[in-house]
């Protein structure tokens, strides 16, 4: 699989605006979480790295 992640600076959400019915919080291991969030995505963000490497390719 090859996706295109981009990273932003966390922002406090109050409430939904627009398009977007919905935000909540989400288990890391939910098995309900795409499994590119999950395998790979969100173990990046947990390690604090600057570039996407290895660690996200699948």
């Amino acid at each position: 699989m090859i996706a295109d992640v981009f990273e932003h600076p966390y922002v406090e959400v109050a409430a939904p605006k627009a398009e977007i019915a919905e935000v909540s919080w989400r288990d890391l291991d939910d098995e309900t979480v795409a499994p590119l969030l999950r395998d790979a995505v969100f173990p990046f963000l947990l390690a604090g790295s600057a570039e996407l490497g290895e660690a996200g390719e699948r």
